[in-house]
């Protein structure tokens, strides 16, 4: 049964998010990964599409399957379009949040939309996770409950095993004397140990040494590596034995890779430097359109302001006309006021006079 190995070389996998959808993908989270953390091909098959968009990703088309597989929040691609790959090679490296979309550095791996990445993980992974909400949904205590998922190979053939064979086991099951279910049971077999094919693949025999009615399992004579040997059931359990690849070395890089990595990191520099002198730069365009306005709101209102002095000029002006005119007014008035009193002191003056001297005229006639 073909299964998925670890994106990771070496160390416990740990979930830090459950099944969630994209556009075109449904994936799992691996996250407690340091940037620049190598990450592998967890099955043979052909780079389709890398792109540093989108969170930075590539798909793999899987051999012999049906099956996408999307790799997201990665950088450093060792690998591009069409780059044939086997599964334990070294595609790319977990990349930083400032590339990744902003996102803390993580490991975002998927199949296509209705497929579900777990039903199809190798059960020697040893998941684990820091989130209690994760745990309660698919742990049980500190150990991945594998009951929640289907176990499903991703290959679209079933593959039968030959004389000859080297396979391991990745699950416990009964070894018999026989070729059936009805054949007593030797022992189970051990998760990890390895052997071979001796005889098979067979149908049950059961029938045919009177123990009942036979199976419906193919089984093979399996001489294990411990000396012992046995008849078990293809019930997904044993698998062609891959011997591990060491990591891969890393070329140590040429003196112009060096250049080019270090003229990178300077044009990063140099970007970062840009993003931040264009910040201040739009900073000061805004405080100078702000003053400009404020400049501008200040000249309407020193205008508004002169034509109202002037108005207050011309008003004050004819205030001033008309206060000369009252003063004027006011001066004649007074010398009117004086010229007539004088007539008034004459004429009265003349009056007594002309009284006195008709009496006097009446007192000499009438006296004399």
């Amino acid at each position: 049964m073909a299964k998925f190995r670890s994106p990771f070389y070496s160390g416990e996998v740990f979930i830090s998010q459950t099944y969630h959808s994209g556009s075109n993908n449904t994936a799992v989270d691996f996250g407690s990964r340091n940037v620049g953390t190598a990450v592998y091909a967890i099955a043979n098959g052909v780079i389709q599409t890398v792109s540093p968009l989108y969170g930075s990703y590539l798909t793999l088309k899987v051999d012999n399957s049906d099956h996408t597989l999307f790799y997201v929040h990665i950088y450093n691609f060792t690998v591009k379009a069409g780059s044939r790959v086997s599964a334990g090679q070294k595609i790319a490296e977990i990349a930083p949040q400032s590339v990744n979309g902003n996102v803390p550095p993580h490991l975002h791996l998927g199949l296509q939309t209705g497929k579900y990445l777990m039903d199809y993980m190798d059960r020697n992974i040893v998941f684990r996770t820091k989130y209690q909400a994760i745990k309660d949904i698919w742990f049980i205590g500190e150990n991945l409950n594998w009951a929640k998922f289907q176990d499903l190979s991703y290959e679209n053939t079933v593959m039968n095993f030959k004389i000859g064979d080297n396979i391991e086991f990745t699950g416990e099951q009964n070894v018999r004397a026989g070729a059936g279910d009805k054949f007593a049971s030797l022992r189970s077999s051990v998760i990890g140990e390895g052997g071979s094919v001796k005889d098979g693949p067979r149908s049950s025999q059961n029938a045919q040494f009177n123990k009942g009615v036979n199976d419906n399992y193919t089984w093979y004579d399996i001489a294990f590596d411990n000396g012992s040997s046995g008849w078990v059931a293809d019930v997904g359990k044993f698998r062609i034995y891959v011997k591990p690849t060491e990591p891969p070395v890393d070329p140590q890089p040429t003196e112009c890779e060096k250049q080019i990595t270090t003229l990178n990191n300077k044009i990063q520099a140099l970007e970062l430097t840009t993003e931040a002198q264009e910040g201040q730069i739009n900073s000061l365009l805004s405080q100078n359109k702000t003053l400009a306005d404020n400049m501008n709101r200040l000249s309407t209102e020193k205008l508004e302001l002169s034509d109202n002095l002037e108005k207050l000029q011309i008003m004050f002006d004819g205030l001033q006309g008309s206060y000369d005119i009252l003063e004027q007014e006011k001066l004649d008035l007074q010398e009117e006021l004086s010229r007539c009193k004088l007539e008034l002191q004459e004429s009265k003056t003349n009056f007594i006079k002309k009284i006195l001297d008709a009496i006097k005229k009446w007192l000499d006639s009438t006296v004399g």
